[in-house]
């Protein structure tokens, strides 16, 4: 089925906040492809989205596989015969320290986090650039702004992302192409629930942290699409991380320095 209608490809729709952002481009009236190794979440969200005017397709597959992502990419294009916005959301979520961490799970965590992102875009791109307005929106994190204690392979991941951005917009930015960078803040997305840990109370005190103090991916999602709409390339949601921000970049020094001293004083860490 080819169609006239906008098509967004979302990763890691199948729950959390690709979830809600599946929803909400369906109310922009997009048509959507939505990814995920989850089966059954991507059953659960299409029934969601579907309208009788949207056409949905699903595509069960790893990011970490480039090969399942390039077969995904055409997949997507026969079906809708277009690519108009592709949000790279999929991700997975690892704590434990540097010394304590096996190296396959950091391994795992920037082959999904990063690579996933880098083998989407790098498939996409060219259909990307036939559409009249095209988008890249990669879903980073604070942590990839500063180097959170036993954080290190989802902080790395995300600060990777930033650079990939980075070059992206520099190659980019003189083209038709609009790209932009999210850093949204706490959400309770399942993300934590689901995560490995080093110490099993880590990942319950970190979930109850982020359960206290998130903001609701509906109001994430809404700022997503609005920033998309106006053009924006960083988008920083909510005080916290804009202060983050101004700290990584203006303090770095005195940032990790009082990281290092008052990491024993977070539970969760």
């Amino acid at each position: 089925m080819r169609t006239t209608r906008k098509t967004a490809i979302i990763t890691g729709a199948g729950g959390g906040l690709g979830e809600v952002l599946a929803i909400e481009f369906a109310a922009k009236d997009y048509d959507l492809a939505l990814v995920d190794i989850n089966s059954k979440g991507l059953s659960k969200v299409r029934e969601k989205v579907r309208t009788p005017k949207n056409f949905i397709s699903t595509h069960i597959a790893d990011v970490s596989y480039p090969s399942q992502v390039e077969k995904t990419v055409r997949s997507v294009e026969k079906q809708h015969g277009r690519i108009d916005v592709l949000v790279n959301n999929a991700g997975i979520y690892i704590a434990a320290p540097f010394s304590q961490l096996d190296l396959s799970d950091f391994k795992k965590v920037m082959d999904v986090n990063f690579m996933g992102t880098v083998y989407f875009t790098k498939y996409a791109l060219p259909i990307l650039q036939k559409s009249d307005s095209p988008s890249v929106i990669n879903i980073c994190s604070d942590f990839g702004l500063i180097g959170f204690p036993n954080k290190i392979a989802y902080s790395s991941s995300k600060a990777a992302m930033r650079g990939f951005t980075n070059c992206l917009w520099t190659e980019e930015g003189d083209k038709n192409l609009h790209v932009m960078i999210v850093y949204p803040p706490a959400i309770d997305t399942g993300l934590i629930k689901n995560a490995k840990f080093w110490k099993l109370e880590k990942r319950t005190l970190e979930f109850e942290f982020v359960r206290k103090n998130s903001i609701s991916a509906e109001f994430v999602a809404k700022r997503i699409l609005e920033g998309m709409e106006k053009k924006k390339k960083i988008l920083k949601i909510g005080f916290t991380i804009r202060m983050i921000d101004i700290a990584s970049r203006y303090f770095p020094e005195t940032t990790h320095t009082i990281l290092t001293k008052l990491k024993n004083r977070f539970d969760f860490v």
